[in-house]
């Protein structure tokens, strides 16, 4: 593997690239690898705050999302693909970034009164509000504390986690970002199609894949080109399809796909992760069943469980209070890679067995 070098693409933009040649002479091909590197330009518009401020972001981001999550948490609605065990591990993760939300809403409330203190504002006319800010702040301190001592830095880990989560919710639910990275991306794609390739496969991960579905299958389908058709394969992995059609029922409806109908569409998931679709309405490891597109051009992906990471069957209500479910999301791979089996060796495995049929007409 080469040292990963810059490439430059699009109206100034550039992105790393290194070059994979075996050690011995083969027949074996040449293989480069492009990264698009999509969270900087997420997360951008939040840089340069500090921490209080991207605190005070996520509690206006909660509060103006809220009703869609109480939606989504009603025992009556169909679940679209996610059990109600993932509903409960969804509501515990989302249980510890209440904990980030109150703790920053206290924070600034305790911050106000200190600030108002110090500068001998009168508060006469609101000293329960502040006794009561005062006290709460005394009493989440020491679980702050604890929390802290795994951590560098408190204030650090609650603006990286504000940053994310406000900056994801905003591209879900507003559009926020989505064409700045949607374009550079496409860009990259056209690029790439440009080289002397054999093959062209795009592997997409987690929310990135999200990003991935959202330019090669737009609303309208008002992006066409031969870049597009010059893909060979889309592979996503770990993609949360059900978990934001069961929060968003609408979200990837009116969709058109622009890559070709050889274009292979590979999903890999695992049944322990919360957050990976089986693109089903249920859990079974089982073929596909939704579509994405109208009518003809309607696609769903060849489904590849992988099972190597951790069982489904040790998750349990209780475990759920661990999160062990939404930290099965990042077990597809080690962040340290080696020589582990990952799920790489599926999807190489994958590519090279024959193409199942993905184009279909939803009856």
């Amino acid at each position: 593997v080469s040292e990963e070098s810059e490439v430059r693409f699009g109206s100034n933009l550039t992105t790393r690239m290194a070059t994979i040649t075996p050690s011995v002479t083969t027949d074996v091909p040449v293989i480069d690898v492009y990264f698009f590197n999509y969270r900087d330009i997420l997360t951008m518009p939040s840089k340069d705050r500090n921490p209080l401020t991207k605190a005070f972001f996520l509690i206006l981001t909660f509060l103006s999302t809220g009703f869609t999550f109480m939606q989504a948490f009603n025992p009556f609605r169909k679940t679209s693909g996610i059990s109600r065990k993932d509903i409960f591990q969804i509501f515990c993760g989302l249980a510890v970034l209440a904990i980030i939300f109150a703790a920053a809403t206290i924070a600034i409330i305790a911050l106000s009164a200190a600030i108002s203190e110090a500068i001998k504002l009168d508060l006469d006319h609101i000293p329960l509000a502040a006794n009561y800010a005062k006290n709460a702040f005394a009493a989440i301190l020491p679980i702050l504390a604890a929390i802290g001592v795994s951590s560098t830095s408190l204030a650090s880990s609650v603006a990286v986690v504000s940053e994310k989560v406000v900056a994801m919710m905003n591209y879900m639910s507003a559009g926020h970002r989505k064409g700045a990275i949607v374009g550079p991306f496409e860009d990259l794609v056209c690029h790439v199609s440009g080289g002397d390739y054999k093959a062209i496969h795009i592997l997409a991960y987690s929310f990135g894949s999200v990003v991935t579905l959202d330019t090669l299958f737009p609303k309208g389908g008002e992006r066409t080109g031969r870049h597009f058709q010059a893909i060979t394969s889309l592979v996503t992995i770990g993609c949360p399809f059900d978990v934001i059609r069961f929060y968003y029922p609408s979200y990837f409806a009116g969709r058109y796909p622009v890559i070709g109908a050889s274009t292979r569409w590979l999903n890999v998931f695992s049944p322990a992760d919360v957050l990976g679709s089986n693109f089903r309405d249920d859990e079974e490891d089982l073929p596909a069943e939704i579509h994405i597109g109208q009518a003809s051009s309607a696609r769903k992906p060849e489904n590849f469980s992988y099972v190597d990471a951790v069982s489904p069957d040790k998750f349990t209500f209780l475990t759920s209070f661990l999160l062990l479910g939404l930290r099965a999301h990042g077990m597809y791979w080690e962040k340290t890679p080696c020589s582990e089996l990952s799920c790489f060796r599926l999807i190489i495995e994958a590519l090279l067995r024959k193409a199942e049929p993905s184009v279909g007409c939803p009856d």
